[in-house]
């Protein structure tokens, strides 16, 4: 390797560890324009820095450079390549390279069979996704078990879950918190709400994560044991982690179903208080809470807030507004709202039309 050659890897090696991809793409660019031919690492650099930030498309377009400039992509170019393509959520894109890793026969590794896995996880097969894991017997590492209990959590299979954290138990794996937390919420799925919460209290929640909490509330909200849900709400508060916007609106949510909607609208409150911005979830937690209180001025002032957010009604958020202004006796707002379709202007006030 050339002393100029050498520098530009160096370069393209840091700009991939940084996930800097445009200046990545630059660099390339720069060697090709003064006839520098990148080599195989370069080129790994590049796909590596553009499939931390999600670019699979110019993931896809380095990897047909290599080819044209007879190139063989080797096993860190195809890793890389299968990440973006996981992070992205392009399984199909991901299964045509593992068919073409097979037919080029490039060995396919722990990082490769992991990533294969997660691709499955996210199509919801998760079946092929235990096939995969079972293949790999003794290879299996922490990241396996938590991608194949990932799969059986999107096709919410909790037996098989809580079979695999089992399993790591035998292999001697730390439990982590990407796998109990997945495991949570397969029995969650399923309707299992009370070995969700057996898990969170006898395995994650020594690990202190905001995602494990996150699950275990919402396997609370899916059982309707809205208390159970602010309990572990304020143990968050005193205890940490810090909750973020997801626990609140998952709070919320459990709240609300179970007709608790004073409470529902003061965690919606407080949520703001906390300089949290309301997203769509919210609204929709805090204006049904509202209907459900016949709070019909509260909820149209939610409307047209999030209105001017930027943020769309969706049907539920609409029938929602449509039920508070019946309830409050308010028939004719009811009526101009089905007809609008909950479609106001931003910055509209419906104090307007009172």
């Amino acid at each position: 390797m050339s002393r100029r050659l050498r520098k530009y890897t160096q370069r393209l090696t840091q700009l991939g560890i940084a996930r800097n991809w445009p200046s990545a793409l630059q660099i390339l660019a720069e060697m090709r324009a003064h006839q520098l031919q990148p080599n195989v690492i370069t080129y790994n650099a590049g796909i590596h820095a553009c499939g931390c930030s999600c670019r699979w498309q110019h993931v896809l377009g380095l990897l047909h450079e290599m080819r044209e400039v007879m190139l063989a992509p080797d096993n860190i170019s195809y890793n890389s390549s299968l990440t973006a393509f996981e992070r992205a959520s392009q399984k199909v894109k991901a299964a045509q390279l593992m068919a073409t890793m097979q037919a080029e026969r490039v060995q396919a590794d722990l990082v490769t069979l992991n990533a294969k896995i997660s691709s499955y996880a996210q199509g919801s097969d998760w079946e092929r996704a235990l096939l995969t894991k079972s293949a790999m017997r003794e290879r299996a590492d922490v990241v396996t078990y938590g991608a194949s209990i990932s799969a059986c959590e999107k096709g919410s299979q909790w037996l098989s879950a809580l079979h695999l954290l089992e399993e790591m138990c035998r292999v001697r794996l730390q439990h982590n918190a990407i796998a109990l937390s997945a495991a949570i919420s397969a029995c969650a799925k399923s309707s299992r709400w009370q070995h969700a919460l057996r898990l969170f209290h006898t395995e994650a929640k020594k690990l202190a994560d905001v995602v494990a909490y996150s699950a275990a509330i919402s396997a609370c909200k899916k059982g309707a044991a809205w208390q159970f849900a602010l309990e572990l709400l304020r143990g968050m508060k005193h205890r940490g982690p810090l909750p973020n916007l997801v626990t609140f609106c998952t709070t919320m949510s459990a709240c609300e179903r179970a007709s608790h909607w004073l409470v529902a609208i003061q965690l919606f409150d407080e949520l703001r208080g906390r300089f949290f911005q309301p997203n769509l979830i919210a609204y929709s937690a805090s204006i049904s809470a509202c209907a459900k209180g016949s709070l019909w001025q509260q909820a149209l002032h939610h409307l047209s807030e999030l209105t001017s957010q930027n943020l769309q009604a969706d049907a539920v958020l609409c029938s929602s507004c449509v039920s508070a202004c019946e309830k409050g006796s308010q028939g004719q707002l009811a009526i101009q709202l089905r007809q609008k379709g909950c479609l106001v202007t931003p910055g509209f006030r419906w104090s307007h039309v009172l």
